[in-house]
């Protein structure tokens, strides 16, 4: 499914929209809109981040691993606005998550603790120092900065396999100890499939 906002195409794949069916069939209905929701709130904020630099997306493809944000190609920013940009969906993301703490303070409604609680999985998950997620695309234009660019490819490489190397090592010995943990084990999956997928596509 295709539409348009403004100039910025829309899409809709056939993965993305099976995923929201099958979350709701299995999941709690407020985790799933909480889900959504904060998922939003993230690509809002990089695309706050983009038009307060003047970087206007073109189109935004919501895929079975998310959304992804294709830019302009003949739109050129600052290294130091890229760092901004990159870390927008994690600064939305946690003002969301502070502002439903507030509001269950005030209204002792559960589901503001559950949208807090998704807003942060969300941030915590994209603060990973992988390259394809967005504290490791923060990392690498901050280090482009200061640095060439094959230096800090072979530097981001070494980062994103070095943690990954240590992520899984510390879930290993999380089984070998306590016993199996779904969060564990979905996170070590997703960080793998992110990393093949976003370097194919």
């Amino acid at each position: 499914m295709i539409f348009y906002i403004g100039s910025i195409k829309i899409k809709l794949s056939f993965s993305f929209v099976a995923l929201i069916v099958l979350m709701i069939i299995m999941c709690d209905e407020r985790t799933v809109i909480c889900s959504l929701l904060s998922s939003v709130i993230h690509e809002c904020g990089h695309l706050f981040f983009m038009c307060v630099t003047t970087d206007i997306p073109k189109c935004i493809d919501f895929t079975l691993f998310g959304m992804r944000i294709d830019r302009n190609s003949n739109t050129c920013i600052s290294y130091k606005k890229e760092v901004l940009v990159a870390l927008g969906g994690i600064i939305f993301n946690i003002t969301f998550a502070a502002a439903g703490i507030i509001l269950y303070y005030f209204f002792s409604a559960s589901y503001f603790i559950i949208f807090s609680t998704v807003n942060i999985i969300v941030a915590a998950v994209n603060s990973l120092p992988v390259s394809v997620l967005d504290c490791g695309r923060a990392v690498k234009y901050f280090m482009l900065i200061y640095n060439d660019a094959s230096t800090v490819e072979k530097n981001m490489k070494l980062i994103s396999a070095g943690f990954l190397i240590l992520f899984w090592s510390f879930s290993i010995c999380y089984y070998i100890f306590y016993g199996f943990n779904i969060s564990l084990f979905a996170l070590n999956i997703y960080s793998i499939l992110i990393t093949i997928i976003k370097k194919w596509s």
